[in-house]
């Protein structure tokens, strides 16, 4: 609580775009009697704070150290400072895990990109780690257009039609589990209204298992994937099929074999949900070249891989 409060309230967003350059003022704090988690607090109870965040600053200058807020002020200040080329150096800018950044280190990163439709920051502040972050997306997207109106740049107009979107589908769990989690939320949103965004999840329960194909080995991966002769495939269905690949010389020599599909490593596929998904040539990494233990041939998992098999060609082109 008292860390949101040094992190979030006392060095905000207006503060880290340097439309104050420091940390609030007292009077300035006592202006607003709630809390960055959304609470009402007692004017003696801000007092008591402020003057744990003097003696913390104190502190720091006494030892010569510096927080993650200090550091994020200093590459701000240094990239303001800087030449307009190096500040505006990134051409898109991809933000994850935004609810675990302070107010100054968004802004820090926002600094990077010049175009405003090359910046993306995704996030769930109910899934908060840090306890020093208490800020809505709102905020998030009022300090982005803040940061190019500054700047008096013509992609001012561009960042006016930033949107918020929400992301509610749950693919990962039961509907039990996530009508228990947005039970959590509502209560803790209840108790700290501002402490982060009102998201519910809607859990979407699939009607069946679908198994994953698999391409043995021996078999040529283009093939194995989009057919052969009056068969092939001229694509697959982008929006419900991915091709899993070990690595990237992998995916441009399917690229080259003319395999029109979403292709990607499997580090590239964390977090991400698909209908239907080939793995190839994980298997043929084997040894001996042969399937070793995979599944029992008399298997669940093995009937359903053989079933699968000769609706592929179907499946895969939706």
């Amino acid at each position: 609580f008292v860390w949101a409060e040094f992190n979030t309230r006392l060095r905000p967003f207006r503060c880290a775009m340097g439309s104050c350059d420091r940390p609030l003022l007292l009077r300035e704090y006592l202006l607003d009697d709630v809390a960055a988690v959304g609470i009402r607090l007692d004017n003696s109870d801000q007092h008591a704070i402020y003057w744990m965040y003097e003696e913390y600053t104190r502190m720091k200058q006494r030892a010569g150290e510096f927080d993650d807020v200090d550091v994020a002020s200093m590459l701000r200040w240094n990239l303001n400072a800087g030449e307009a080329e190096s500040k505006w150096a990134l051409d898109a800018l991809y933000i994850d895990e935004a609810q675990d950044f302070a107010p100054a280190e968004l802004v820090a990163m926002l600094l990077l990109c010049g175009d405003p439709d090359g910046v993306t920051v995704a996030g769930d502040t109910c899934q908060t780690i840090n306890p020093g972050s208490a800020f809505s997306f709102q905020d998030i997207s009022e300090a982005f257009r803040g940061l190019h109106q500054r700047e008096k740049r013509q992609s001012a107009q561009l960042a006016d039609r930033c949107q918020l979107l929400s992301l509610n589908l749950n693919y990962r769990c039961a509907p039990g589990v996530a009508a228990l989690a947005n039970s959590v939320t509502r209560l803790l949103l209840q108790r700290f209204p501002q402490c982060a965004d009102n998201v519910e999840e809607q859990s979407i329960q699939k009607q069946k298992l679908q198994p994953v194909f698999l391409q043995w080995p021996g078999q040529d991966p283009a093939t194995c994937i989009m057919g052969e002769g009056s068969s092939r495939l001229g694509r697959a269905d982008t929006t419900r099929v991915t091709i899993l690949v070990c690595t990237d010389a992998e995916r441009q020599q399917l690229l080259a074999r003319k395999v029109h599909a979403t292709i990607l490593t499997v580090a590239e596929a964390k977090g991400l949900e698909f209908d239907f998904v080939v793995v190839s040539g994980l298997l043929s990494r084997l040894l001996d070249g042969t399937v070793c233990a995979l599944a029992d041939e008399a298997s669940t998992e093995a009937s359903l891989i053989a079933s699968y098999g000769g609706r592929t060609s179907e499946r895969l082109s939706g």
